[in-house]
């Protein structure tokens, strides 16, 4: 369902039941008329919430250059993430992303910044958890050398620990 937001972008979201594992989408973006603009294949992991460790699902970000943005994107029932993970060093991320345990219980969750071979940099504030029963972690880009990063996240729970790396392009 698409639709446009205040700010005059068009935002929206799809949900459906998918197995776990990984499932190829094709998206394919139509303007008013419904002819076809363009269209890409991606690749999602869809999680599997039956093992009796930790998940969390694929991280989602999103951009903003002030604090009011970001704001605006927690306000938003669906903000439009980031397409490409390019982002320049005067914007602010928010990574959110599902970190769950088995019996509903919630896993400790950490994150780090890795360098490019996956060295690490510094340990990150622990996430939040959202109304929406998301976690989600602020990152500000200011202090950052252009480069390539690696946000490394990770769940453990019960001696048993999942992971999920997000890889970031910094520009100056």
């Amino acid at each position: 369902v698409a639709r446009t937001t205040q700010t005059g972008r068009i935002g929206g979201m799809v949900t459906f039941a998918a197995p776990p594992g990984s499932v190829r989408v094709r998206v394919t973006a139509q303007n008013a008329r419904g002819n076809r603009l363009d269209s890409f294949d991606a690749s999602v992991d869809v999680p599997d919430f039956t093992t009796a460790g930790p998940v969390l699902t694929t991280p989602f970000v999103y951009r903003g250059r002030t604090a009011r943005d970001l704001q605006q994107v927690r306000a938003s029932a669906s903000p439009v993430p980031a397409v490409m993970p390019v982002f320049s060093r005067t914007e602010r991320l928010l990574i959110r992303f599902g970190a769950y345990g088995p019996a509903g219980r919630t896993p400790a969750v950490t994150m780090r910044l890795l360098n490019r071979s996956g060295s690490p940099i510094a340990a990150l504030p622990a996430p939040t958890k959202t109304a929406a029963d998301e976690m989600e972690s602020e990152l500000g880009l200011g202090s950052f050398p252009p480069g390539d990063y690696i946000v490394e996240i990770a769940a453990e729970i019960g001696g048993e620990t999942a992971k999920r790396l997000l890889a970031i392009r910094v520009t100056g």
